[in-house]
């Protein structure tokens, strides 16, 4: 009874031995299992730390322009600007001229319904690029927001010329109240005038100075000999004094009449971008 009674204790402690060492070698197996995805994923997450991620604001954007004879694209950081004001400000760099004419160059166009005509064009053209002017979306920095202000009174000065004119055409005296007067009074006062000796004259001289830069002076003598004996001479002689005299001699005298070299505006604007390519036709 003693024998069987030592067999099984002996059995019961093998078996308890060898449970608590299964029990043991499984928990350090799982122990291990789960630190080495922990050790990976820290090593993971010190390599993308180390790797500063690439960011939309890190990439150039593309704006392509055309001039007179290249095709240009320029490269500017994204978020710099947008594309509108880029379009914006390079229509803003080759700004147009009032285009309505207001000078009258043949004698059938001095007439009311000419002059009428013109004065609403030119009315229409100059509320229409003033607006333009206004809501241009342009690159908000000092040198593009000046550039914008004198682009806007170089149009008003234009605008101003060539209501004179027109106001000289059928008006002659209120050439004596603009600004351009003092400049160009022997025109003023020789289209203001109804004597036809001074009217005369005055329109002889003209003649002399324009035939010192023409290439064919005797058509121009010719021609002033046909109409100073025509029964229109007095309407012939304002009509060149006006168009080739006053007119000339007033836009000689304008002040807002070379921005785009003065400011070196198409140097400025290339300045915009991180770099600028360009396609250039060849020009003989």
């Amino acid at each position: 009874m003693n024998n069987i009674t030592l067999q099984i204790r002996s059995q019961v402690v093998f078996l308890l031995t060898f449970l608590l060492i299964s029990f043991s070698s499984c928990e350090n197996q799982q122990k291990e299992s789960t630190k080495k995805p922990l050790a990976k994923s820290e090593a993971s997450h010190k390599n993308v730390a180390n790797v500063a991620p690439k960011t939309k604001s890190d990439s150039l954007y593309t704006f392509t322009w055309q001039d007179e004879s290249c095709t240009n694209i320029g490269y500017f950081k994204a978020g710099a600007y947008t594309k509108k004001q880029l379009q914006d400000t390079y229509n803003l760099v080759n700004f147009p001229d009032v285009l309505t004419s207001t000078t009258a160059l043949n004698f059938e166009d001095y007439n009311d319904s000419y002059f009428d005509k013109a004065g609403r064009d030119l009315r229409h053209e100059y509320d229409s690029l003033t607006n333009t002017l206004k809501k241009a979306q342009i690159v908000p920095t000092a040198f593009w927001l000046k550039v914008r202000e004198l682009r806007t009174l170089e149009l008003t000065e234009n605008y101003q010329l060539y209501k004179f004119t027109l106001e000289g055409y059928y008006s002659p005296s209120s050439l004596y109240r603009n600004k351009y007067y003092s400049h160009c009074k022997k025109y003023a006062d020789a289209l203001a005038s109804a004597d036809t000796i001074s009217v005369m004259r005055a329109w002889k001289n003209l003649i002399e100075v324009q035939k010192l830069n023409n290439g064919a002076p005797e058509l121009l003598e010719e021609r002033f000999a046909q109409e100073s004996v025509s029964p229109a001479r007095m309407k012939y002689a304002k009509l060149y004094l006006m168009t080739f005299g006053w007119y000339n001699c007033a836009n000689h005298h304008t002040k807002y009449n070379d921005l785009y070299d003065q400011y070196r505006l198409r140097q400025n604007y290339h300045k915009l971008f991180k770099k600028v390519k360009s396609d250039c036709a060849d020009v003989d």
